[in-house]
């Protein structure tokens, strides 16, 4: 179901013509099953019939239960769509202010983008083409150059009155408290508010009342942070990057725990300056 939260607008860039993108073809072996996915997301009334004149492309992903999950290739429209600057919450500062206390919980929205309706206006935009037919979203798709932006300002409303023990990035919410007993009044205040709005909570994904989460990437709480060990060990089994391209990725995720490396800058300085345009060959 969809929420009671404001619309995802598309707004186009003026003067520029979009162009058709090229429809992919349905494998014959994935028909039957992105047929049963298109009749769900209808039922379910995410998607609606469309008569929109461009349409884009959908890919399959196999999930790890067999089924597969659809995905319109939004490319062409995010090329002519303009950027929504509404700023991220600010990574660290989530991070201090949740790790500071003693008792964390995470929730997880069942599909949290789909709470999320699509303006009128925007709904032909969606459009995309599978041999079933063309259709268009009524709620917001993954996918959207600006949906995470859009997102991140739904919920920044839904959780304002309880800002100073709840917060969310993106879809990511914590909800962190002094002692156990407040934990569970700020887990209720949470709770209804969400409720109210038409979130649903998957529960299964959701950790309660503990002393150190998992979250963007660190372990924090009870006063401590650090480096999420699974994610270090992820860095250290990298392949040594052979292009500048490669070497700019490892470079953004080495910088994101720069604060746990003495001297970092200087460090990285002989990595960073192979990034430079002018500098040839490759790392």
């Amino acid at each position: 179901k969809m929420a009671k939260v404001e619309s995802h607008k598309i707004r186009l860039i003026p003067n520029v013509e979009r162009k058709k993108p090229h429809v992919y073809r349905i494998p014959e072996a994935l028909k039957t099953r992105v047929a049963a996915e298109i009749e769900d997301l209808f039922s379910s009334g995410l998607i609606e019939e469309s008569e929109a004149e461009i349409a884009h492309p959908v890919v399959c992903v196999n999930k790890k239960d067999g089924s597969i999950r659809l995905c319109v290739d939004y490319r062409a429209l995010n090329a002519v769509t303009k950027a929504d600057d509404f700023p991220m919450e600010d990574a660290v500062d989530l991070m201090y202010n949740i790790g500071r206390a003693n008792v964390i919980s995470t929730l997880d929205l069942l599909k949290g983008y789909y709470a999320v309706p699509m303006e009128e206006e925007s709904k032909e935009f969606t459009s995309f083409k599978t041999h079933r037919g063309q259709y268009q979203f009524k709620v917001l798709p993954f996918g959207l150059k600006n949906a995470a932006a859009t997102f991140q300002r739904v919920m920044n409303k839904s959780l304002k009155e309880f800002k100073e023990f709840s917060r969310s990035y993106i879809d990511d919410i914590a909800i962190f408290s002094k002692d156990f007993e407040t934990h569970l009044q700020d887990l209720e205040k949470v709770f209804t508010k969400l409720e109210l709005l038409g979130f649903t909570i998957n529960v299964k994904k959701c950790s309660f009342a503990k002393p150190q989460i998992k979250y963007l990437g660190h372990v924090i709480g009870s006063g401590k942070h650090q480096p999420d060990p699974e994610k270090i060990i992820a860095i250290q089994k990298l392949e040594s990057p052979k292009t500048k391209t490669h070497l700019k990725s490892l470079l953004g995720l080495t910088n994101y725990y720069r604060e746990y490396i003495p001297n970092y800058a200087d460090v990285a300085y002989p990595l960073t300056y192979l990034t430079r345009k002018k500098t040839t060959g490759d790392a």
